[in-house]
């Protein structure tokens, strides 16, 4: 790893001394670079630390090379504050994991090199939301006319640690996100939650006549530790069609039917909130009296042509 950090930062010394100035002034750029860094999700968050994650991508394609040895020096750092946009604060970024392939593209040489950084940090406030981003603080990729460089997107996260002040406690502070006096708050047990969603949903029938009513039913369930409500609506071909309110109990699975008629042909897909419950097809021969019907007829018709040809041949 030390030797692929070697050779990766003597292709940024040479592009610095020697091959961007060059290449600003060829046309067909003897080097060129792209480079992008990624802010992955924050992981191990507690109340006062968290490690951050990045990705390093870049690649970079010469027409010529010469190899040197370098230190190893990793200008990368993870950037964060309280506030989008604000990053008073830094952490040092560490490779994680290194992967790199090499191709040749007729005189060019394409070096593709993607590292994974990690960096921890103490000493957050609990109950806090963060915002962090993974950057690459070398400033040269800046002056080349061949190099393009990806803007770091930025995560958010929280801390946790979050306390509730317990009623008739007047006079402590209720800001939980930034003292040391935290451990002074006097806690009430802990703020339970509902969590109501769709389980699975499901059409009686696929196929039904103009007209006919179809049944969906919808099962619903509170994973949550209270009771809760949850809005519930149908919608046929991407239109809402009808909503409903449901009350579920903590831990409790309860039913929730739905009834739509379609009166055009046609095959239509049906959903409860954002879950499948599938679709049905209205065709109007669907309904066998309608079928039963229709044979009659043709039947009818058969013997009234052979009545009108027989009739046709007596008087001929």
């Amino acid at each position: 790893m030390a030797r692929l950090a070697s050779v990766f930062l003597l292709l940024l010394m040479l592009v610095s001394a020697f091959l961007l100035p060059v290449a600003s002034k060829a046309d067909d750029c003897p080097i060129s670079v792209s480079i992008c860094t990624e802010t992955l999700p924050v992981t191990e968050i507690t109340a006062k630390s968290a490690v951050f994650t990045g990705k390093f991508r870049e690649t970079l394609r010469a027409k010529f090379l010469s190899q040197n040895d370098f230190g190893p020096v990793f200008p990368w750092a993870f950037e964060y504050g309280i506030k989008p946009g604000v990053y008073p604060y830094r952490a040092n970024a560490l490779i994680d994991t290194t992967t790199s392939k090499v191709t040749f593209d007729g005189d060019y040489l394409v070096l593709q090199v993607v590292f994974t950084f990690k960096g921890a940090v103490q000493n957050l406030d609990p109950c806090q939301t963060y915002y962090v981003r993974f950057i690459l603080d070398y400033n040269i990729w800046s002056v080349s006319p061949c190099s393009t460089v990806c803007a770091p997107n930025v995560v958010k996260f929280a801390t946790t640690g979050c306390m509730i002040k317990t009623l008739g406690q007047g006079g402590l502070s209720s800001n939980p996100g930034t003292s040391p006096s935290l451990s002074s708050l006097p806690v009430s047990a802990p703020v339970q939650m509902a969590s109501v969603v769709v389980q699975s949903a499901a059409i009686a029938t696929t196929k039904v006549s103009p007209g006919q009513d179809v049944d969906i039913a919808a099962s619903v369930t509170n994973k949550g530790t209270a009771n809760g409500d949850a809005k519930l609506t149908l919608y046929v071909n991407g239109e809402a069609v009808e909503s409903k309110g449901v009350t579920v109990a903590s831990g409790q699975t309860v039913p929730v039917r739905f009834n739509v008629s379609r009166n055009e042909p046609g095959t239509y897909d049906v959903y409860v909130n954002g879950t499948p419950a599938g679709s049905f097809a209205v065709d109007i021969f669907t309904n066998n009296d309608h079928l039963i019907y229709f044979i009659m007829a043709l039947f009818v018709m058969g013997i009234a042509g052979t009545v009108y040809l027989m009739m046709r041949k007596k008087t001929a």
